[in-house]
């Protein structure tokens, strides 16, 4: 799409230079190598049981009420008032976001954590032991934890 201005009026017109575009037709027209049915039975080799997710699970359920906990006790600690809009300032992250991690709505992200773990200037060994729950302790070598 471009958009071209004229008499006042914005128009829109579609400009398709070189763009190819696979149609329906294209597709039906055309022999695969691989059956569908071939893609969904290799998926399954990579999918994993209950079992085997249990012990991530519980780690994110820990974490959540960790985290919970350390940002109760810090706003409690420092009296933030209103609550949601200073930890907002502190830590970079939407007021929703922080209410969906001490709620436990929200699978816990490392980069949550990072946000967290800096806007209540956390120790780097207060860090790791959340870290270790979501995904393993900061490296060094690591730019994106390098916090």
């Amino acid at each position: 799409m471009r958009i071209v201005k004229g008499a006042g009026n914005i128009e829109r017109e579609s400009v398709q230079r070189r763009i190819a575009m696979v149609t329906v037709e294209e597709i039906k027209k055309r022999t695969f190598n691989t059956k569908l049915s071939d893609i969904t039975s290799k998926n399954r080799e990579y999918q994993v049981s209950d079992a085997q997710m249990a012990p991530y699970l519980e780690d994110y359920a820990d974490l959540a009420l960790e985290i919970s906990d350390i940002i109760e006790d810090y706003v409690e600690k420092h009296q933030l008032k209103p609550k949601y809009e200073k930890l907002e300032e502190l830590t970079q992250l939407s007021s929703t976001t922080i209410k969906h991690t001490i709620k436990r709505r929200d699978r816990v992200t490392r980069t949550t954590l990072y946000k967290l773990c800096v806007g209540l200037r956390m120790s780097l060994d207060e860090a790791n032991e959340l870290f270790r729950k979501c995904g393993g302790v900061l490296k060094e070598d690591c730019l994106e934890d390098f916090i």
